[in-house]
């Protein structure tokens, strides 16, 4: 069973990404609307409805079952196809082999950081000579909220601390600039910053908490579920506003470029980024 199965109701309450972002960087990549682009990591849609809604083609490859939440939600577009797969293994049509022009992840790198170099290499066999790539990332800034929220999750949560993503996003490795970096050839990357308040309520932020792969089941390990829940809505009401809702700044970065050619020879982290 995939961790994200069973989340796709959670899911959908995460905060999407800003959509001047992902236009602007599809217009630097001078991507058009007849493109083919694959989604690795496509989940529920998010990112999906923005490249679509771009004109763009999208093979959306999702290995949870969250990708029925996106089929449902895309049945009429006739340039979507949903895909069970990863970033390795995807059974992509026959007709778009050799005619990928680019590819788009959204919040999913850090899923096969162990296999960086197999992804990369599978990407080029199905792509054009010069693929484009699209990546967004977001993470939360910490607070006191966020901080006592890391704290009960880090003692109380089994899978939190084995994790390269945690709540607090900025110190995860999985979401560093060298991670995200590395995809892209050194003279053509490029990334865009920018900060945003989100106010949510408790149920909202409660479903986001629930999205989270970290998180225990609630039928596999329903006595986990339950106590975490109420510490974390514990601590959302002492925190919250007096109209029952916690801000929270959100940054997000958007990055861009030429994806680094599949030669095996590259190093798995690079040593210096650009300045984001």
């Amino acid at each position: 069973m995939n961790r994200y199965d069973k989340r796709g109701k959670a899911y959908q309450s995460r905060p999407p990404y800003p959509v001047h972002l992902i236009f602007e960087a599809m217009n630097r990549l001078q991507l058009s609307p007849n493109d083919t682009l694959l989604e690795l990591g496509s989940g529920t849609g998010h990112l999906t409805q923005m490249l679509l809604d771009f004109g763009s083609t999208v093979l959306a490859v999702e290995p949870s079952d969250m990708r029925l939440t996106a089929k449902k939600r895309f049945l009429k577009n006739p340039k979507f196809y949903s895909i069970p797969g990863n970033a390795i293994d995807f059974n992509i049509p026959t007709q778009y082999m050799g005619n990928i022009q680019a590819f788009a992840t959204g919040q999913s790198l850090h899923w096969w950081r162990d296999e960086f170099r197999e992804a990369v290499n599978a990407w080029h066999e199905v792509s054009v000579t010069q693929p484009k790539m699209l990546a967004l990332v977001y993470y939360l800034n910490e607070n006191d909220f966020l901080s006592e929220i890391d704290s009960t999750l880090s003692i109380y949560c089994t899978n939190y601390n084995s994790q390269p993503v945690k709540l607090l996003l900025r110190n995860s490795p999985g979401f560093s600039d060298q991670e995200y970096a590395r995809y892209f050839e050194p003279d053509d990357r490029k990334c865009v910053t920018q900060k945003l308040s989100v106010s949510l309520d408790e149920l909202q932020f409660s479903h986001i908490m629930e999205s989270f792969s970290f998180m225990p089941d609630v039928v596999s390990s329903p006595d986990e579920f339950n106590y975490l829940m109420k510490a974390i809505k514990d601590l959302f009401k002492k925190y919250q506003s007096s109209q029952g809702k916690i801000t929270l700044q959100t940054i997000y970065k958007c990055w861009s470029g030429t994806l680094i050619r599949g030669t095996g020879d590259f190093p798995s982290i690079i040593a210096k980024t650009p300045r984001c």
